[in-house]
């Protein structure tokens, strides 16, 4: 089992140098492009809502990211302190009806949810904690 630990700012501009290391992490490990796919996804999308959403506009903190992959899974950990938030309690979209009477975001937390094998959330303390396994399909 090896495991990759990254430390970041909450900022926009630090997801792309993070989903570049994991991926590069992935691929020494020869994770199948199936799991690499689902990884990125949860990955750059739970890491950009908790930017965006976890913390008040300026206020600077420091989201921890660790990928572990085993060889039956990848386990990602995405650990914050924003306030309590909990993706598993978002509705689902009405993907019915049309796209300008929807509401804005969910979306990607929705795709995230249909692409992983599983979504976990603790709060524990004052810390937000999200862990997500994706399957390894070996060839």
């Amino acid at each position: 089992m090896e495991t990759l630990c990254l430390t970041i700012p909450n900022r926009l501009d630090e997801i792309g140098p993070l989903a570049r290391g994991a991926a590069a992490f992935l691929e020494s490990h020869k994770v199948d492009p199936d799991a690499t796919f689902a990884v990125d996804l949860a990955l750059e999308e739970i890491v950009s809502n908790v930017i965006k959403y976890g913390y008040r506009d300026g206020e600077s903190d420091l989201i921890c990211v660790r990928l572990e992959v085993r060889p039956d899974q990848i386990r990602l950990e995405v650990e914050d302190n924003g306030p309590r938030f909990n993706p598993l309690e978002l509705p689902e979209p009405d993907l019915d009806k049309p796209v300008d009477q929807r509401p804005i975001g969910g979306l990607g937390v929705f795709l995230v949810r249909k692409t992983v094998d599983r979504m976990e959330y603790e709060r524990l303390g004052d810390r937000n904690i999200l862990r997500i396994t994706v399957v390894r399909r070996h060839e």
